[in-house]
């Protein structure tokens, strides 16, 4: 995928429904190895069906289908996710 900068900001679809889930505002990176454990996904408030306010979740690399342009396909299975967080309210 390259650098990181490069990612940051693309929007995140899942392609089990085809909703689009966010955009990428950071990565859990393993720090003795340097790769990529996951993507940081700022969640779109409509992608909950509970409404709420803002998320991000975690969702792990080996969930992505592909990356290209300015989308990343992902097969998000929301169970599989690894950990939710409140976003700052921004």
């Amino acid at each position: 995928m390259g650098r990181l900068s490069a990612l940051k900001k693309k929007i995140v679809i899942d392609v089990t429904d085809g909703r689009r889930i966010g955009y990428i505002c950071d990565a859990d990176v393993d720090l003795e190895d340097g790769s990529i454990k996951g993507i940081m996904v700022r969640v779109s408030p409509s992608y909950w069906r509970s409404g709420g306010g803002k998320k991000e979740v975690i969702i792990p690399y080996d969930r992505v289908v592909r990356a290209g342009g300015d989308v990343v396909l992902v097969r998000a299975e929301m169970q599989n996710i690894l950990r939710f967080l409140e976003a700052p309210n921004t």
